[in-house]
């Protein structure tokens, strides 16, 4: 099964559709979606990594730095939407008076989700991590080694919170 990509603009909103289309996989209409200006074009630039690795400490470091331009770019472009936003959306997820010192911090956010995640991980020497329990922790897999692995858990809790 495979994923084609296309772009649809609605009302001045770019909204992205994935097909799950079986017939892709057949040479002659991935032939086409390689000629095509939308799905081909961003299925190279999502799947074809040149000589990089995937989930290496350079490719995680890379994904990490795209989420901290777009944290920089959510703080910059709405001062006020972006804090009521990281608000509502730690009060969710780290509760209240957690929720609310981590939004405080919101000027150096990226470096005090990582003193979270740095907490979590030594608080996982004794708990089990939810997101790798039951079947759908293929989903959540760390890469090898400490750094790329401590790295990776950044990564998803900042992507989590930029999107």
């Amino acid at each position: 099964m495979s994923f084609v990509l296309y772009w649809k603009w609605t009302r001045g909103i770019c909204i992205l559709l994935f097909d799950t289309c079986g017939p892709c996989l057949r040479p002659a209409v991935r032939k086409e979606h390689d000629e095509s200006p939308t799905a081909g074009k961003a299925f190279k630039l999502c799947t074809e990594t040149g000589d990089a690795e995937w989930f290496t400490l350079s490719d995680i470091m890379m994904r990490y730095s795209l989420v901290n331009l777009g944290w920089l770019w959510a703080i910059l472009t709405n001062p006020i939407a972006f804090p009521i936003y990281t608000f509502k959306f730690n009060w969710i997820w780290y509760g209240y008076f957690m929720g609310t010192i981590l939004s405080l911090c919101l000027p150096f956010m990226p470096l005090a989700m990582v003193v979270m995640e740095l907490i979590k991980s030594i608080k996982s020497i004794w708990e089990d991590d939810w997101m790798l329990q039951g079947p759908g922790r293929v989903f959540f897999i760390r890469p090898e080694g400490m750094l790329p692995s401590f790295m990776w858990s950044c990564y998803l809790c900042q992507s989590m919170f930029i999107g």
